[in-house]
């Protein structure tokens, strides 16, 4: 298949729009958001070149591209956060925007970490981002009744004064669309702009978010979906347009494309198999798990907690673990290591036995064992220390020298390891923050390896990397396998756990219900097990 470009792109004519239903009709509007030859460089470096983009009322329009390839400068100059170069044109709603700064009424974001107080409540947060005039006190009685009605009218019923800390990352997610709708009310020809909204959510939570994008366009509002994830562009969007090396490469009706044709669109060639074979061999035992009890689940296995779970991890071997949110799978990782507390059972790791109840990362990782947990920002990396820091902080003992830590040896290991991972841009003392999602956890990956574990605790390694970066974290965990290294590989995503896994583990109600291998790994059966219990292939 010839590669796309903008010149040779199918789309709706001007003046038409699709309203998310696919059929056109004449719109003599304005576009809700017009973008005109926007550019912009930094220290003689253009990082945005050109930009044409726009997005019509009750139309979803995808913004897709590797790391790097322009989409963040994009959304900070959309926001105001930063100031495009001279020449470049925005327009909302037919109305021109100046400058940089705050934007008037009629755009509103949700952002990858989706903004939330987490020590507020749900009635604060919404309040918090609810437009009013100067000095104008607030009714709680009048924001509580508005709470309700908004949340209801997108299909979200949480009480107002639940603390955001304790809700699900379904609930949260949903929250800030809330609240960023919300912000909109009373608009004519409203802008809400996505930013991978979905980063953080397992995949039985995407489909209540996608359902809400949907209606939201379906009542009118112009929505901007910036994602990694090329299934949800298909389900969602009516147009996308496709940035590479901050160009514009591709812009199309979403109808009829697959994954691969947005992929070659992405990258510029066909990806050589998202999955690279690596040979392994299984060796003895480096991991095994008796009798894992914890929370209120430990004596009958309920929701509250995880029954009894028992595993057997070889050098080498490739285990996945799955299953719907709230069925216990997703806390395994930090059991293991000791970051989730009551956590009852024995580990034996390399041969030697360990009482979980005594158990913490710190002596987890002195074991031979280390986590890189679902959310790296907060809980795997420090982003603003350096990548020297970040890559070397779990492997100190081998810097060490006679008067302390040698600076030297830890900057020649991250050079080292950021050649070897890829990790871009390839400067040792750029802050973790300002690096691309992808490259962060290729970074923190190497971080871990460093440590020369004899067992890597992955909890969705891939989330919220683009296409080309989730191939390389994926080759290198296969790589770890064959360097004798046992992984466990959590996950929702039933695509990667079939095509990496030697065999999955299936939770239901806090207990392995299936364990799944040879010719019954297959991604259906996966979702089928997770969801129903039903493993046929059909």
């Amino acid at each position: 298949m010839a590669p796309h470009s903008s010149s040779n792109t199918a789309e709706p004519a001007p003046g038409m729009r699709t309203g998310g239903s696919g059929s056109e009709a004449p719109d003599t509007r304005p576009a809700a958001l017009g973008v005109r030859n926007v550019s912009k460089t930094f220290g003689g470096t253009r990082v945005l070149s050109g930009f044409d983009f726009d997005v019509q009322p009750g139309e979803v329009h995808a913004l897709v591209g590797q790391n790097g390839s322009g989409k963040s400068t994009f959304l900070k100059i959309l926001s105001g956060y930063q100031p495009c170069d001279r020449g470049g044109e925005i327009e909302l709603g037919g109305r021109p925007l100046t400058g940089h700064g705050p934007r008037p009424r009629g755009m509103a974001f949700v952002h990858q970490d989706l903004g939330l107080v987490e020590a507020a409540t749900v009635l604060e947060n919404l309040v918090a981002g609810t437009p009013r005039g100067r000095g104008r006190l607030i009714s709680w009685k009048h924001e509580r009744r508005r709470a309700r009605e908004s949340m209801a009218r997108l299909g979200l019923s949480l009480e107002p004064d639940t603390l955001v800390a304790g809700l699900h990352p379904v609930d949260r997610a949903m929250l800030a669309l809330v609240r960023a709708t919300d912000e909109l009310r009373g608009v004519s020809d409203g802008v809400l702009v996505l930013d991978e909204p979905t980063a953080y959510l397992p995949r039985d939570g995407i489909e209540r978010l996608l359902e809400m994008i949907r209606q939201l366009a379906r009542e009118g509002l112009a929505v901007v979906f910036v994602t990694h994830h090329l299934d949800e562009v298909l389900a969602v969007a009516d147009r996308l347009s496709v940035l590479r090396d901050g160009h514009l490469v591709g812009r199309s009706a979403v109808a009829g494309l697959t994954e691969d044709d947005i992929v070659e669109m992405m990258i510029g060639t066909q990806l050589d198999g998202q999955y690279p074979l690596v040979e392994r061999t299984l060796g003895a035992p480096v991991l095994e798990v008796r009798g894992m009890r914890t929370g209120d689940g430990a004596d009958d296995g309920g929701e509250a907690g995880t029954g009894a779970f028992d595993l057997e991890l070889r050098a080498g071997e490739i285990v996945g673990v799955t299953g719907l949110v709230g069925s216990g799978w997703e806390e395994i990782p930090y059991q293991l290591f000791g970051a989730a507390t009551g956590t009852i059972g024995t580990i034996r790791v390399a041969g030697r036995e360990y009482d979980l109840r005594q158990m913490n990362p710190r002596r987890s990782a002195a074991a031979g064992m280390a986590l890189l947990p679902a959310n790296r920002v907060r809980d795997s990396a420090v982003a603003e220390l350096t990548v020297t820091d970040n890559m070397t902080v779990a492997s100190l003992r081998k810097h060490r020298t006679a008067l302390g830590v040698g600076i030297r040896s830890r900057r020649t290991a991250a050079e080292r390891d950021i050649a070897l991972y890829d990790v871009r841009p390839a400067n040792p003392d750029a802050l973790l923050g300002t690096l691309s999602g992808g490259n962060q956890q290729k970074a923190l990956l190497a971080k871990w390896f460093a440590t020369d574990p004899r067992v890597m605790l992955l909890h969705e390694p891939t989330q919220g990397v683009d296409v080309g970066a989730r191939r390389q974290i994926l080759e290198q965990i296969q790589l770890a396998a064959a360097r004798g290294i046992g992984v466990l590989l959590v996950s929702a995503e039933h695509k990667d756990l079939a095509h990496m896994c030697d065999r999955v583990l299936v939770f239901r109600g806090g207990r392995v219900a299936e364990e799944l291998h040879g010719d019954r790994l297959s991604e259906h059966v996966v979702l089928s097990a997770a969801a129903t219990g039903d493993h046929t292939t059909a």
